[in-house]
């Protein structure tokens, strides 16, 4: 990402997005973290120590024993400069439940096949994430638009991890305002949607050219 665009670097006491501009490029990175571990068929165990698991599956690689497991996952952007880690946002689920095939074995202990759980899924996993970077809960933009009464939001460019846009529009068909939700930081696009939300940062050309708005 180039310098003078906005990242998030966390949230305050409220749960509003912190951010701040960038003075120069950084490496945006976006990380998807399992938060609640679940199984699929019998129980199942977490911990190496009840290992070897009668009732998992042996699975193609040298006889080990693997497990099935659900995982709700959420996902976070970390940014870096040279120097190393600059900031982190806070992170959202994707409302995307994803199968794992865990492995194990004396030396590594719990492992994800990727291999395997990519043909679990049916789909490559990190595609999958990538895809639900703008499944997102932008609390602040819903609220808006509730108070607004009979308003439609909608992603009107969905360029995944560059970022998304958002419309407000009124039932009689008028902009109601345009946002774009990138690098975890909700920006306003146009005059209508930054006099419904005056404190939300304006969009740099840059970042408007990378979601196609």
């Amino acid at each position: 990402m180039s310098a003078g665009e906005y990242i998030a670097t966390g949230q305050d006491a409220s749960g509003a997005v912190i951010s701040q501009r960038t003075g120069v490029p950084l490496h945006a990175e976006l990380l998807a973290a399992a938060t609640i571990l679940g199984y699929v068929g019998d129980a199942f165990c977490a911990d190496p120590g009840c290992v070897p698991l009668s009732n998992a599956a042996t699975g193609p690689g040298g006889g080990q024993p693997e497990w099935v497991a659900a995982a709700d996952v959420r996902l976070h952007w970390q940014f870096t400069s040279r120097s190393g880690v600059v900031a982190d946002s806070a992170s959202w689920d994707t409302q995307l439940p994803a199968s794992l095939l865990l492995a194990y074995d004396a030396q590594q202990g719990w492992t994800v096949d990727q291999r395997g759980s990519q043909q679990l899924a049916g789909f490559d996993l990190a595609a999958g994430l990538a895809q639900t970077v703008c499944n997102v809960d932008v609390s602040e933009l819903s609220t808006a638009a509730q108070q607004q009464g009979d308003t439609l939001l909608s992603a009107v460019h969905d360029s995944r991890v560059e970022g998304c846009e958002f419309a407000l529009q009124t039932a009689q068909g008028t902009n109601a305002g345009h946002f774009i939700w990138r690098f975890g930081v909700l920006l306003a696009v146009d005059g209508p949607a930054h006099a419904l939300l005056p404190a939300l940062p304006v969009a740099p050309a840059s970042e408007l050219a990378a979601v196609g708005a």
